[in-house]
């Protein structure tokens, strides 16, 4: 058997000596003659075809033209020999970028023209054509074309111009031109499907999107010629209308963006990119943002970068801080928390504040013990935390006995007389006239303390009163502060509270002590208790280092710029001043939180004067020359339409 070896090249040698090799194998001969004929025949082809003798016609030349968009190229191939062109010959299209490493990939043409698109715009691209005639002969050309910019894009240059384009409502026109008597005729990223005519001179094509391509071309009617081509791009940025900081915490800050594209429209994703100092943190389509994981007390600098379909970004600053950490009191009050014991915690300034069991923070109070921290239990019944920096300043350590001469105390008040005051700040038992102090139990001449308040001698009285009394003293100084009621006592004697609300009136003394013992009832963390004289005293220093420092005369000598008197003045000079209203009437009846010290009735305290009488502070409407710290004593059975009283908690 004889094996033939030829060269596989474009001129079609390993086709011919195919065809020899079958010969032979079929045939079997094993004439010399025969088979020197035929490798002369193949020598003989093989060397007209390197030396370029009769057989040159089998070589293939390629001629390539390409027209480039900034996303597309549209190849033109023809390929031809010696006879001519070559009819039916098949072609292949080839692409890769230029630049190291990029392999060529395959692309379907149709015929002599293929159309490659989705490119990058201003990029160079090597592009290779191959044409095979029916022999099996190759052709091939390569050459190297460089994508438009967008800008060099806009308007193709020739017979057919782009001109105006124009957006409403995320649509855009462009008005096609020619300086020809031909009619204008196009598609949208087509040129397989009908072309829609328009008229000669300009045409408007509507409808268009961002990244499509607008093919034109021209004809008579009949004949069409080749066509151009004009990409939509979106140039405009997007408009950021507004970019806030709508919420802060301690860690945390939210922004939102208010952003429009009257164009191509917002980006469908990746439309929002949000920036921290400069770093990015995240990117969404939702127009808000949280920036999570920060310092209290800071400034940040936040960005956002906004992007429209096009791909064209605008970008917005804005400065936010942080706020300064919770104080454990603002978490309760925000929390709702009720404390089922009695629980220390931290204001704003660091200030210990005890909060007893079955009480949380009112959702009105202050965060700073100095604007006034309130509490609230179940049944919402108010109090306001009195901060007591030293305890000694309301208390005498010494021995002393009360009026009814038998029973002792270990501590009484030490009640503070404002310059002026007519009274005398005097240690229990003392009867000279206008002395006053606490605690005492008066004269064994007033039966009330027996059916009003329950003891049976006056000795029993006395006893319960220095109980109490030293209750109240141990806890302001257990827990540096005492809670006093944020309005008079209010509701009904059947149902007394510490709300705003209507006054209890029309009690005397003893009525009114037991008034305030019934407001909390079974809580063993706290009990309510009627003022004492040294706790409305403490109430007045801390008004004058908080609310009206420097400002004594407004506790002092004058309270009429804030309460309710019938000569009110400034803000506390409302529509219904000088008339008895509900305790909690009005905001500038208040100080530090608490309402009505000053007007509208006079508060009964357990402080005693002379015999069978006690002391009532505060003033009230019909007169403001009587202040918040006047002293106003009466028979502990008389009852007067303007007193009323003022409760406070023991905490246990």
């Amino acid at each position: 058997m004889v094996t033939i070896d030829a060269t596989i090249g474009e001129n079609g040698l390993f086709k011919k000596a195919q065809e020899i090799q079958d010969y032979l194998v079929n045939s079997q001969t094993s004439d010399e003659e025969e088979i020197n004929k035929l490798l002369s025949e193949i020598e003989g082809s093989t060397n007209s075809n390197n030396a370029g003798g009769e057989e040159t016609n089998k070589e293939i030349t390629v001629e390539v033209q390409a027209s480039p968009t900034s996303s597309t190229i549209t190849i033109n191939a023809s390929g031809s020999n010696a006879q001519g062109k070559i009819e039916n010959g098949t072609y292949r299209y080839y692409i890769r970028k230029v630049e190291v490493g990029s392999e060529f990939s395959e692309k379907n043409g149709t015929g002599e023209t293929c159309i490659i698109e989705e490119l990058e715009q201003d990029t160079e691209y090597e592009i290779k054509v191959e044409c095979e005639d029916e022999e099996g002969n190759i052709g091939s050309k390569t050459i190297t074309v460089k994508t438009l910019k967008v800008t060099d894009a806009d308007v193709e240059k020739g017979t057919i111009t782009f001109e105006n384009l124009t957006w409403s409502n995320k649509q855009a026109s462009i008005t096609i031109k020619t300086d020809t008597d031909y009619i204008i005729e196009y598609q949208i990223n087509s040129t397989n499907g009908t072309w829609i005519r328009g008229s000669k001179i300009s045409t408007i094509a509507n409808g268009l999107h961002h990244g499509d391509i607008v093919y034109a071309r021209l004809t008579d009617g009949t004949n069409s010629g080749d066509y151009t081509t004009y990409n939509v791009i979106d140039n405009i940025v997007p408009i950021i209308n507004s970019f806030t900081v709508e919420n802060v915490t301690e860690n945390s800050i939210k922004v939102s963006v208010n952003a429009e594209d009257n164009e191509s429209g917002l980006a469908e994703s990746g439309t929002y990119a949000y920036y921290k100092n400069g770093s990015l943190v995240e990117t969404s389509e939702s127009n808000t943002c949280t920036y999570t994981g920060l310092t209290a007390q800071t400034e940040y600098e936040l960005k956002v970068i906004v992007k429209d379909q096009g791909g064209k970004t605008s970008e917005r600053i804005v400065k936010g801080a942080t706020s300064k950490k919770k104080s454990e009191i603002e978490q309760a009050r925000d929390d709702g928390t009720i404390f089922d014991k009695t629980t220390d915690l931290k204001d704003d300034e660091d200030n210990t504040i005890w909060i007893p069991g079955g009480f949380g923070i009112d959702e009105e109070s202050s965060t700073n013990q100095d604007e006034g921290i309130v509490i609230t239990d179940k049944d919402g019944n108010e109090f306001v935390w009195v901060p007591v920096p030293d305890p000694n300043t309301m208390f005498v350590y010494q021995t002393a006995k009360l009026s009814d001469g038998k029973t002792t105390t270990n501590k009484y008040s030490k009640l503070r007389i404002r310059e002026g005051n007519s009274y005398t700040a005097t240690s229990p038992g003392e009867f000279s006239p206008n002395n006053v102090m606490e605690p005492d139990v008066l004269d064994d001449g007033d039966i009330y303390y027996m059916d009003k308040l329950g003891y049976n001698s006056l000795n029993e009285m006395a006893s319960g009163l220095v109980k109490e009394y030293t209750e109240m003293a141990n806890s302001i100084e257990k827990y540096y502060g005492f809670y006093i009621g944020r309005y008079e006592l209010s509701g009904t004697k059947d149902k007394p509270t510490v709300q705003k609300g209507t006054v209890i009136t029309l009690e005397d003394w003893y009525g009114y002590k037991k008034l305030c013992e019934e407001v909390i009832q079974n809580n063993p963390y706290a009990k309510s208790i009627m003022i004492y004289g040294c706790q409305w005293d403490e109430t007045m220093s801390w008004l004058k280092r908080t609310k009206f420092a420097g400002q004594e005369e407004k506790v002092d000598e004058d309270s009429s710029s804030w309460g309710n008197f019938m000569d009110s003045t400034g803000e506390a000079n409302i529509e219904g001043a000088g008339k008895a209203q509900i305790t909690g009437y009005s905001k500038y009846w208040s100080a530090n939180n608490i309402y009505d010290l000053a007007g509208n009735y006079r508060e009964w305290t357990q402080e005693a004067c002379i015999s069978n009488m006690r002391v009532r502070r505060g003033g009230y409407r019909m007169d403001s020359t009587l202040s918040v710290s006047n002293r106003s004593a009466d028979l502990s059975d008389k009852i007067n339409s303007w007193d009323t009283a003022r409760v406070v908690l023991i905490v246990n």
